[in-house]
């Protein structure tokens, strides 16, 4: 069998509603400080979901092209200026690596009907809802007048991977990956293999999230994932409680999250600091939609098989999981029912986190922020409280969750993701 070669990561870059640096994010997922703000950005007369995480607004100064405005959405601005900072972080300048052995991989989501308002006004014009029909002649002969021919580039799904290659020039492996709350850790995952199996000898990794757009609130109420926040009773802060058993769903946020994976002797031969190794990673399925019922959660226990085999790992030896948990009511008690399933007596040991009660859910991020949680709590020795968890549910209860900080058992952890179809990733990464 062939010997796989071994991964570690050099760089970190963060962007969530609590800040672009490390030490910001790192402090609100110690303290609980919320994130959670009123939609400003977009009308929500008539909605249910009012509160969401925003970051604040981007410093378009930090752009190497001030001209790329003209192009990029906000969220790709985000992604930029993030991807920026985890080379940074990781002692990286352009041409620095070998650009053809240095690759990048996103999970960035598809467009969505938020981003497609330079559209509305004349798709209005040329529809007929009385009789069902659209003048297709007339939108043809209109639309270059009325609408910005940028917008076609603007709402291109791949931009944070386009735009982050070309920035620093790396011409190796890519990919976009659009597999929502997966999409980040599978890019992880992905990466890890690439440079495992002597496709690359770096790669940026991670994903970008921009869900705060009417589109995806309309999804997220009619499904039941979101909770509800118009006419509050209690204080927002206290809304998102993973795998709480008063649990009332995910508040979402936007955010991006970058890693940057290097070959160890890559790594060591340009005088890298290492942060940590990965050894093993699994994505599976259950074939389950999770919006409004309550998977087996099959996959995501193969899952984690499959990253705990490939780094050659007994479940014992972990010292803590980073799980999904957005509070969501469905897919939030499959989850707990996998753990506990899967790792029987020792799940009330293994010490379990969620940081979305106070960041709220980042999607195709979320998976890359659940390992630099995972970084930050090696260097802790311990891992934050999943704020708002008071009383588990027939399946949480049996897990060793808690609203204030734990101690790790080891330096090892598992993060994983789940996404609405029974999609599962799960990473394991350990201190270097």
């Amino acid at each position: 069998m062939r010997e796989l070669r071994k991964v570690v990561i050099t760089g970190l870059g963060i962007a969530s509603p609590a800040g672009y640096t490390l030490e910001e994010n790192y402090q609100a997922w110690r303290t609980g400080r919320n994130c959670f703000t009123e939609i400003t950005r977009f009308n929500t007369f008539g909605s249910s979901v009012v509160y969401a995480g925003d970051c604040i607004a981007p410093d378009v100064k930090k752009l190497p092209d001030r001209k790329i405005q003209k192009i990029l959405r906000r969220k790709d601005i985000i992604s930029l200026l993030c991807t920026l900072e985890a080379a940074n972080n990781a002692g990286i300048q352009k041409g620095m690596i070998n650009p053809e052995r240095f690759g990048m991989y996103v999970g960035a989501g598809s467009t969505q009907i938020g981003d497609l308002t330079p559209y509305f006004t004349l798709v209005a014009e040329c529809a007929n809802l009385d009789d069902g029909t659209f003048d297709s002649a007339k939108f043809g002969a209109k639309l270059m007048d009325l609408v910005n021919p940028l917008v076609v580039l603007q709402t291109l799904m791949n931009n944070a991977l386009c735009f982050g290659t070309m920035t620093l020039d790396l011409r190796g492996v890519n990919s976009n990956f659009m597999d929502f709350h997966v999409a980040g850790l599978r890019a992880i995952g992905e990466a890890y293999r690439s440079i495992a199996y002597d496709r690359a000898d770096a790669v940026i990794a991670g994903g970008v999230a921009g869900p705060v757009e009417p589109f995806q609130l309309a999804e997220g109420i009619h499904s039941g994932y979101l909770a509800k926040t118009k006419d509050l009773q209690i204080p927002v802060s206290e809304v998102v409680r993973p795998w709480d058993q008063k649990r009332m769903g995910a508040v979402l946020s936007e955010g991006s999250a970058y890693l940057v994976l290097e070959e160890e002797k890559h790594a060591i031969a340009r005088g890298a600091h290492i942060i940590a190794r990965i050894e093993g990673y699994k994505l599976a399925s259950d074939g389950t939609f999770d919006f409004t019922s309550q998977s087996e959660g099959s996959g995501l226990a193969r899952s984690m098989q499959g990253a705990l085999s490939e780094a050659g790992l007994k479940a014992k030896d972990l010292g803590f999981l980073v799980g999904h948990g957005n509070g969501s009511r469905y897919a939030d008690g499959s989850e707990a029912k996998s753990y506990a399933e899967f790792f029987g007596d020792f799940a009330s040991k293994l010490p379990l986190v969620s940081n979305k009660s106070c960041l709220g859910d980042m999607c195709e991020a979320g998976g890359a922020v659940g390992v630099i949680l995972a970084l930050e709590s090696m260097a802790k020795g311990e891992i934050p409280p999943t704020f708002n968890f008071g009383n588990g549910d027939a399946h949480s209860s049996k897990l060793s969750i808690k609203a204030e900080p734990q101690k790790i058992l080891n330096k090892t952890a598992l993060i994983t993701s789940r996404n609405f179809v029974g999609l599962s990733a799960s990473l394991i990464v350990s201190a270097a």
